[in-house]
């Protein structure tokens, strides 16, 4: 449409040829207003020379043989008009469009950032609303493409009437800034390489940045605003209400004993090779979840027991609430994170080589093959003619490397088993009457954020179970042997300890069992069920010195409540920042599902950054237009009818010979328009030449004056 209404302006800019007197319209014109032969002689065309050019002039034909002509229909009563004014004021309310959209802009913003708006996920007019909002987005992305349109129609009508003109090319850039067709087609790219004769480059390209930024305001403004415009679902941050927390500290490591026992002989909690214990107390959920490698070790983690409970007893009852609870000041909070690694021994040698090509984490992680981490089997008791005979290994003198490990005597074996072998990796161990398996064990701190969600299920989550490999600041957990003896308790009526009877229970489930015989699995679950025990004894540790919270009165005044390690409170005091510096700061967040604004995700961040850049452009314009020394605005030709009138009105150019056709030549849409006052108070669309100077028609024409009233001259 832009292309075919750009060569009705050559069209009409055309210089008619001199054996071609009449126009086309014009002796259609004359075949409507005369009936017959005699009255179309009758018909004159004068031309009276306007500043070295004919106009056309409209004379009332005489009477032929005493008939009256035809009366030609009156013509339009248009009232002549200003253009062009100087008035502040009227600058300002020119302006009002191209602000309008940032009052929106700014609440739709303030939505992103405050939170205080959200909709139940399970509204039943759901539906309506977004519907409503889709509509409310719609009219404020029309607001969006009118205000750029207005900046841009602004400044081509600036360099049409006040300055050199815009190449005829870009001349309907501002009526069809968010037309596709527009922005593909060749006399728009072709115009915007033609830079006006009278202009720096700086002008020029001041001219084709700010008309692209508008195009790309009025393409993806409306998308962005819908984005910001329609809640989208997901958790939504409220404000906490002030609860008082049931704490207790519990600081039993062996008390998940009995459920790991139960579960793991009988692949309960084992799916796709991941084990998922969870572990209740007083109607809360804590996983410790292990997934074995490399046929040889495994990894274990867990929340801290006493966050987990913390964070159920802020909840009374089941509700579709996500509570979170992160460290604050960079301070993260951290739960157990256990890798083992297990491997068989000769029987007969004199030392005990612990393993470690299979440790994941740093710097534990690629170790050199000249690494040895041996002890002396004589530190470790003798066989003593259990069937299982297991003991801790103290670690803590090997430089970088683990504080702890384990070491396990099989005996006693029956005479099926005494030729079977164990896979390692990829190497396979016979099993002879007696057997020794050492297994390293190293303990670290991994950062965690934990959530709950009740409505889902009782059990708190962490964030991710298994931070990335190359996370900095894992510290390491040095484990005393003694410590770790307290997971090893004797059980009562047997002659083995806890581990002792645990590994009895994955000797026979894999090496005894004929129906379940593989021996694959052994040192995998081998490795599962010392993390598994090491993980949940160091989850289960509470805190050992005061632990204290803060609340509000009535006032703004926040209190400090502390209690002592056994859960009694102590203490209440008005709090101070200096009185916890040095402690570890717990932070709450409560979200609720629902639709809602969020600026967190990138979209929503990209979309604000887009409709900022909008109304900076709009103040930024209203400031340009407005204030300055000498004040320029036009309301005319702000359609593309007007446009056209104004080209009917103009007289032909010869140098738009041979394009009433179409136009080929990319030179031809890099001519330079302007419009002008070309005598008797009349305005053109003029093209403009190499110089003011090259022809007396451009040289006389003026600029438009502000506060003159124009119309068209028909000679009458």
């Amino acid at each position: 449409m832009a292309q075919n209404l750009v060569r009705f302006f050559f069209l009409k800019l055309l210089p008619r040829p001199e054996s071609d007197k009449y126009s086309k319209n014009e002796r259609m014109l004359s075949d409507n207003l005369i009936a017959s032969e005699q009255e179309k002689k009758a018909f004159v065309i004068e031309r009276e020379p306007i500043n070295g050019q004919q106009r056309p002039k409209v004379t009332t034909p005489k009477p032929v043989n005493g008939q009256q002509p035809l009366k030609s229909p009156p013509p339009t009563e248009e009232a002549r008009k200003v253009p062009v004014s100087d008035s502040r004021w009227v600058a300002l309310r020119r302006c009002l469009l191209v602000l309008a959209p940032i009052p929106i802009t700014a609440a739709l913003i303030t939505l992103q950032f405050v939170h205080v708006v959200y909709i139940s996920a399970r509204d039943r007019y759901i539906s309506e609303v977004q519907n409503a909002l889709q509509l409310a987005a719609g009219a404020y992305g029309t607001l969006i493409v009118a205000s750029v349109s207005a900046i841009a129609l602004h400044r081509i009508r600036y360099e049409l009437a006040e300055r050199d003109g815009v190449a005829l090319g870009y001349l309907l850039a501002g009526y069809q800034l968010n037309n596709l067709t527009t922005l593909l087609s060749k006399e728009f790219w072709t115009g915007s390489y033609a830079k006006n004769r009278g202009s720096t480059r700086l002008h020029h390209l001041s001219l084709v940045g700010l008309v692209g930024l508008c195009m790309f305001l009025a393409h993806y403004g409306q998308s962005m605003g819908a984005m910001l415009f329609v809640p989208k679902p997901g958790w939504q941050a409220i404000n906490l209400k002030q609860k008082d927390l049931n704490l207790s500290n519990e600081s039993c490591p062996a008390g998940g004993y009995s459920t790991i026992l139960e579960t793991l002989p009988n692949w309960n909690a084992e799916y796709l090779l991941l084990w998922n214990l969870t572990f209740f107390n007083d109607d809360v959920g804590r996983d410790v979840v292990s997934v074995p490698l490399n046929f040889n070790s495994a990894i274990t983690s867990s929340p801290q027991h006493v966050f987990a409970r913390s964070l159920a007893n802020y909840f009374q009852w089941p509700h579709e609430w996500k509570l979170t609870l992160t460290g604050i000041n960079n301070t993260p909070l951290l739960m157990p994170l256990v890798q083992v690694q297990c491997a068989p021994m000769s029987s007969n040698s004199s030392t005990i080589d612990f393993p470690y090509s299979s440790l994941v984490y740093a710097p534990l992680t690629h170790l050199p093959n000249t690494t040895s981490w041996t002890l002396n089997a004589s530190e470790f008791p003798p066989n003593l003619g259990k069937p299982v005979q297991f003991s801790w290994a103290n670690l803590s003198g090997i430089n970088t490397g683990p504080s702890l490990g384990a070491v396990i005597r099989l005996s006693q074996l029956p005479s099926n088993l005494t030729n079977s072998t164990v896979t390692d990796g990829s190497t396979t161990v016979q099993l002879s009457n007696e057997t020794i398996f050492s297994c390293t064990i190293d303990a670290r701190w991994a950062p965690v954020k934990l959530y709950f969600q009740p409505l889902v299920d009782g059990t708190v989550h962490p964030d991710n179970v298994y931070p990335d490999l190359g996370t900095p600041n894992i510290s390491q957990i040095q484990i005393d042997p003694t410590w770790a003896e307290s997971l090893n308790l004797p059980i009562p009526g047997k002659d083995l300890t806890a581990m002792e009877t645990l590994i009895q229970s994955i000797v026979a489930n894999h090496l005894e069992d004929p129906q379940h015989h593989d021996s694959a699995l052994f040192l995998p679950e081998l490795a599962v069920s010392l993390g598994l025990t090491i993980t949940d004894g160091l989850a289960r540790i509470g805190w050992q010195e005061r632990f204290a919270f803060t609340s509000k009165q009535d006032t703004d005044t926040l209190t400090l409540t502390t209690i002592s390690d056994s859960g009694q409170f102590l203490d209440t005091v008005q709090y101070s920042p200096d009185q916890t510096r040095n402690w570890l700061h717990l932070e709450w967040t409560e979200e609720h599902y629902g639709y809602g604004y969020s600026a967190t995700p990138i979209t929503a961040k990209l979309a604000i950054a887009v409709l900022l850049l909008h109304s900076a452009l709009a103040i930024g314009h209203t400031i340009v237009v407005c204030f300055p020394k000498k004040v320029w605005t036009c309301d005319s030709w702000g359609t593309i009818g007007g446009l056209v009138v104004l080209a009917m009105n103009s007289r032909p150019d010869e140098r738009l010979m041979n394009m009433s056709a179409g136009i080929k030549l990319k030179r031809s849409w890099q001519e330079i328009v302007k419009i002008r006052e070309v005598a008797e108070e009349n305005l053109e669309l003029l093209v403009a030449g190499e110089s003011d100077d090259e022809k007396g028609v451009e040289k006389q024409g003026e600029k438009l004056k502000p506060g003159k009233d124009y119309g068209t001259d028909l000679g009458n």
